[in-house]
This record gives structure tokens, C-alpha cells and sequence, in this order.
């Protein structure tokens, strides 16, 4: 399967979707719903999107933290897409451009299910776990400058 990878803002016309996915990948299945509060910020926010064709089908947001350290959050791959390395090619993708804007450190709050494949894509864990929408997360990092 092929897609492609983009950086897109609020304002792209695949934002729609990506709301979409991030509502069923990560908060209907806790019996969640995606709040004006959980995307009040994303206009501030680079977003990393897959397409497949015209669809978007998997998300990360990458928000500026400091200078140097850059926040990946709300990772999502719709459920018909995953495990297809589709995951691994967007971190790669927003790794390069942490890399091209001199940030030198990425940090992550990884869901208890998504930790091994955080660590397979070479970030540590830092601390002891913490609860975010109900369940438990850890912070990981991973230095890359």
C-alpha cells in the first residue's frame, strides 16, 4: 500500500478527517467524545498526516514546547490501517522535521498499549505512570540533537 505523508495546520482541508480519526481511534473506545477544550490548541500546532489517496488515515500533532523540545501528541492510525508501518513512517517524517528546525529533544505521554512501539522507535521512558483521559500513560523521550 502506498500513501503519502504531509505536515498540514487547522486550516487544511484533511483537518476534518483527522478530527474523525482522533475521535475514533482515541476516545470512542473510552467512551469518550472529543471536546472544543481537546482541540483548542491545535491551531497552534504543526499536524503530520497519512493519506491514502484523498483520505486521511493516521495522525500526529507536534507542538513546540521550547526552543529545543518539541511534544508529539495525539498519535492515531485508523483501525484499518494499523500495522502497516504507517505509524513508524509519520514518526520518522516528524523526527526529520524536529531535525530540520534544530529542535534536540521530542518528548511523548505514550498510552500503557503504545510503549513498545515508542521504544521500538528509540524512545525511553522517563518515570512512572500517570493518568490522562482515564488510563494510564508515560512520558517518554527521545534526544535527538
Amino acid at each position: 500500500m502506498t500513501f503519502d505523508i504531509l505536515l498540514i495546520d487547522s486550516k487544511s482541508k484533511y483537518y476534518e478527517q483527522v478530527l474523525m480519526i482522533r475521535q475514533d481511534v482515541l476516545r470512542t473506545p473510552l467512551g469518550l467524545t472529543l471536546s472544543q477544550e481537546d482541540i483548542e490548541d491545535d491551531k497552534n500546532q504543526q499536524i503530520i498526516i497519512a493519506l491514502d489517496k484523498e483520505k486521511a488515515v493516521g495522525c500526529l500533532f507536534l507542538k513546540i514546547v521550547s526552543q529545543d523540545k518539541v511534544k508529539f501528541r495525539q498519535m492515531a492510525i485508523a483501525e484499518k490501517y494499523q500495522h502497516q508501518g504507517i505509524g513508524k513512517s509519520i514518526i520518522h517524517f516528524a523526527e526529520n522535521f524536529c531535525i530540520l528546525n534544530q529542535y534536540k529533544k521530542i518528548e511523548l505521554h505514550a498510552r500503557k498499549t503504545a510503549i513498545d512501539f515508542y521504544q521500538k522507535q528509540h524512545f525511553q521512558l522517563i518515570g512512572e505512570a500517570f493518568y490522562e483521559v482515564g488510563i494510564p500513560h508515560f512520558k517518554m523521550e527521545k534526544n535527538i540533537g
